[in-house]
């Protein structure tokens, strides 16, 4: 059976995660006219822009995240698809298939998060702005969430029922 909350937050994250796509297109769609013809495309781990490319390079950003929101979401709707780290037996599935769509919709928002920052920096930078969190390892802050998070996901996965 499923726990309360479980029946909440995916909701919820499913709801943010598609407020972050929306804002991943405005953002580029508001501000393009704007731009100056090169922007910053790539950060380091500090969070610095160290390569600089053509705004059109902005369209990446909404267009893999559109990806990952599309797969991620059709994946969490065939739960019985994914690889799991426990044998599904009668007793166990509901339990990893639920927690196999929680880790897709998490993996999803987080991303799109990410996204979104890394959009909102480039254009602050591009725009002429002081970027969020520079040279503070923000990158780096973010990489080790991210790992951190599928650590938990796989401990989560791997637990017995108790």
């Amino acid at each position: 059976m499923q726990k309360r909350s479980s029946l909440v937050v995916l909701p919820v994250l499913r709801l943010l995660a598609l407020g972050l796509l929306i804002a991943l297109w405005i953002l580029p769609l508001y501000f393009y006219h704007r731009l100056p013809d090169q922007v910053p495309v790539h950060f380091n781990l500090g969070g610095d822009a160290d390569r600089w490319g053509n705004r059109t390079m902005l369209w990446l950003l909404p267009i893999l995240g559109t990806l990952i929101y599309g797969v991620l979401g059709w994946l969490s709707t065939r739960p019985e698809q994914l690889n799991y780290l426990q044998k599904i037996t009668p007793e166990n599935a509901a339990r990893q298939y639920a927690q196999g769509i929680w880790v897709l919709q998490m993996v999803r928002f987080l991303a799109l998060t990410v996204f979104v920052f890394v959009m909102v920096n480039t254009l602050r930078i591009a725009l002429g702005h002081p970027p969020f969190l520079q040279g503070n390892g923000w990158g780096l802050a973010v990489l080790l969430a991210f790992l951190g998070f599928n650590c938990y996901a796989l401990y989560r996965m791997g637990k017995k029922e108790v």
